[in-house]
């Protein structure tokens, strides 16, 4: 009977919608704060949504056909929204719609969808599209039941969950886009799942009526999770094979950061909520009945309510970064928010390039809310602040590396409202070449470097000496430690003079001491010793000739009187 209810539930759902007045309207980027309305299908519904990045959307529904009649209609979006595609997949059937959608990249997808009002050929239908929507492919046909929640991975790996028409719970993968096999069915009546989330090909969670809670960590097995309640969970997201956030009836929030245990958290609402989307360990969304929108950037300590402009029910929300979401009412608006949902853009950073560096490396943050001007904004490298700014956008900053201590740090980036999630940069040693021993060598000889000393060599490097027009290649070179490299040079042919030490790192980076080595045709090295032993040669010859030493001489070798 619950199954029953749900299903017809479903039905009312696609097909009774009604649009939502009072929210900004726009087909393009917001003009206004906080959340506003995207026309992604003037003449349609959508019920479903699924953001891959700030500019790349997919939303699924359907669209009027005739006289109690509908279409299953997908839209997509490639410009954050401004403009959309809008797609009729074929061999749909009648009284059909979408109410599950998840989207790998822009061009890959797979779709859920529902027909019929009659419970007794009730059914379900599983699309996917490889090509950003030229063609659609239909995976599952008539089904006596339906997967009503999707989570891509990757291009080739997705999950599905739902249930059978006999209230039987079922859970599919695919690891080849096309391809699906069942991974979890087993015969416990009227319990069926609402909600799935993948980490990975292998790690994924589960979610339904009853207050069930299913993991995997190998793809094959499920374990029981469930938390004390019998509330229905509605949304699953995961962050992470350890932290996960799951909603229900009731305003019911659960939480996990070690992916066994889940504790409640306090919504402040009691309304049912639908979905959950979470981007991080720190910051998640909920939406719910009412219009309820909800967002946390603490780890669910608080959850404050945004203000969605409707008043018909949220049926799913999808984040892609601290500042940008997308949600699906029960009206088939589409709402969007790209400045963190209040109105106030959060700095948020998506990348570093490179990753690791040393004292003074440029190095670019991208991402978003940074803010036009910098003013008193900053990048942080743990304790330390960025002490050069060579650009700063809204979405991307250059920087230089402070002058600080070894390993791993926290980057962050500080506007006037706030500071980003930390991505973890990795500080290195300062690339330097301090001295080589010995520091010179005889013309058509060969030497043996013991020691090439500095700091940040790293495995791989390559050594060579240079002057203008000759540049002598060690061999047997060996990076001993990050401060030490031994080599051997054959001088043979090499000119006489100072020659430049330099060492490479396989990243391309290179480290310099200026003459540092000198290619003499005297033992022991140039023309000064040269000078200086004979002096010493020439001073003991005049020492020997003087009157005074040789009659001490003879003095010592007259015989002794006894």
């Amino acid at each position: 009977m619950r199954v029953r209810i749900l299903l017809f539930a479903l039905i009312a759902m696609l097909f009774a919608g009604v649009l939502a007045p009072g929210l900004p309207t726009s087909g393009a980027r917001a003009e206004t704060a906080g959340w506003y309305r995207q026309e992604a299908a003037p003449d349609g519904e959508l019920y479903c949504v699924s953001g891959v990045d700030r500019e790349t959307v997919w939303a699924g529904g359907y669209v009027p056909s005739g006289p109690g009649v509908t279409q299953g209609l997908l839209a997509r979006s490639t410009d954050g929204g401004a403009t959309w595609s809008r797609y009729v997949p074929e061999g749909t059937p009648e009284r059909f719609g979408f109410i599950g959608i998840s989207g790998a990249d822009a061009g890959t997808a797979w779709a859920l969808g529902c027909y019929s009002f009659n419970i007794s050929t009730f059914g379900g239908i599983l699309v996917d599209t490889f090509d950003g929507g030229a063609t659609f492919n239909l995976r599952g046909y008539n089904w006596r039941g339906l997967y009503y929640s999707v989570s891509a991975v990757d291009p080739q790996t997705a999950w599905a969950a739902g249930f059978t028409y006999g209230g039987f719970p079922m859970i599919s993968k695919t690891t080849d886009g096309t391809t699906w096999s069942l991974s979890y069915g087993i015969g416990i009546y009227d319990l069926y799942l609402t909600g799935i989330s993948a980490v990975d090909a292998n790690t994924a969670w589960a979610v339904g009526n009853r207050g069930v809670i299913l993991k995997t960590e190998d793809g094959a097995g499920w374990a029981n999770q469930d938390f004390p309640t019998s509330r229905k969970l509605n949304g699953v997201s995961a962050v992470s094979g350890s932290t996960a956030w799951a909603v229900g009836d009731g305003g019911l929030v659960l939480h996990t950061t070690d992916g066994v245990n889940w504790s409640a958290q306090d919504a402040g609402v009691t309304v049912n909520l639908t979905g959950v989307s979470a981007v991080s360990a720190s910051t998640a969304w909920a939406v719910g009945q009412g219009g309820t929108i909800l967002k946390t950037t603490d780890g669910g300590s608080t959850w404050l309510r945004q203000e969605s402009g409707v008043t018909s029910d949220i049926q799913g929300v999808s984040a892609v970064d601290v500042n940008t979401a997308w949600a699906a009412d029960a009206s088939g608006c589409l709402l969007h928010t790209t400045d963190g949902g209040a109105g106030v853009p959060l700095p948020y950073v998506d990348s570093v390039t490179p990753g690791s560096g040393a004292a003074g490396t440029e190095v670019t943050v991208r991402g978003s809310g940074f803010m036009e001007d910098r003013g008193s904004s900053r990048v942080s490298f743990g304790p330390a602040d960025a002490p050069e700014y060579v650009s700063w956008s809204d979405t991307g900053v250059v920087c230089r590396v402070p002058d600080m201590s070894q390993g791993a740090v926290p980057l962050t980036v500080t506007t006037a409202n706030g500071t980003s999630e930390a991505l973890e940069f990795v500080v290195t040693p300062s690339f330097t070449v301090s001295s080589i021993t010995p520091g010179y060598g005889v013309e058509n000889m060969v030497v043996d470097i013991t020691d090439i000393a500095g700091t940040g060599f790293e495995e791989g490097a390559a050594v060579r000496l240079e002057k203008p027009g000759t540049t002598l290649t060690p061999t047997e070179v060996n990076v001993v430690s990050g401060s030490s490299i031994t080599c051997r040079l054959d001088l043979t042919g090499a000119p006489l003079g100072g020659y430049d030490v330099v060492v490479r790192n396989p990243d391309g980076s290179e480290a310099r001491l200026a003459a540092g080595f000198r290619v003499t045709n005297i033992c022991g090295g140039g023309a000064a010793a040269s000078l200086s032993l004979f002096g010493v040669f020439m001073g003991l010859v005049s020492l020997a000739g003087s009157p005074r030493v040789r009659r001490r001489f003879a003095e010592r070798r007259r015989p002794v009187d006894r």
